[in-house]
């Protein structure tokens, strides 16, 4: 994933680096090879918020007005793209 050329990771590759950690501890390898395809098959900025966002959906940190809701991952679509819900914590 990171070898492809269009990709400038700078300090992003840690961030990379630790989404997929995570995602292997919670998924499958076929969900993250397929994640890791539709990274590649997108622009590197798509591909930059897509991690950021996976990021931020995986810690169960609270965001939003007075930390009243959290971004969730929901599932990997068949084609590798993440599915994000913004969700009201309870």
């Amino acid at each position: 994933m990171c070898e492809d050329p269009r990709f400038h990771l700078g300090p992003m590759g840690r961030l990379y680096d630790l989404v997929f950690q995570l995602l292997e501890q919670r998924f499958d390898a076929e969900t993250c090879d397929r994640f890791a395809t539709w990274l590649r098959s997108v622009r590197p900025t798509v591909g930059h918020l897509a991690i950021m966002m996976v990021e931020m959906a995986l810690s169960g940190r609270p965001t939003g007005a007075g930390g009243q809701y959290r971004y969730c991952l929901v599932e990997f679509s068949s084609a590798g793209e993440p599915v994000i819900d913004y969700r009201l914590v309870p």
